[in-house]
């Protein structure tokens, strides 16, 4: 486009659904069932 400069790179990222992670804004977030337990 005419706001780019020859010199600069460009790179285009899509996110694919993924079934453990899941993705808020930047933060990528996983959910795990554990006890309490397994919590201390």
């Amino acid at each position: 486009t005419s706001t780019t400069i020859p010199a600069d790179i460009v790179f285009i990222i899509k996110d694919k659904p993924h079934p453990t992670f899941r993705r808020d804004g930047s933060d990528i977030i996983y959910t795990a069932k554990i006890t309490l337990k397994e919590a201390c």
